[in-house]
């Protein structure tokens, strides 16, 4: 899936979700209640 087509499909109002590796570290934006938590990805550390 390309940037674009990541794009077009929260456009339509879609929710997306992929999977990542399984050694993946990911910054707590915030903690939720249920024990899950936000995080972000970026294309790239700079961005």
């Amino acid at each position: 899936m390309t940037c674009s087509d990541w794009q077009q499909a929260r456009h339509s109002g879609a929710e997306l979700l992929w999977r990542c590796r399984d050694n993946r570290q990911f910054p707590v934006l915030k903690a939720l209640d249920d024990g899950s938590f936000l995080s972000a990805i970026y294309p790239s550390d700079k961005a």
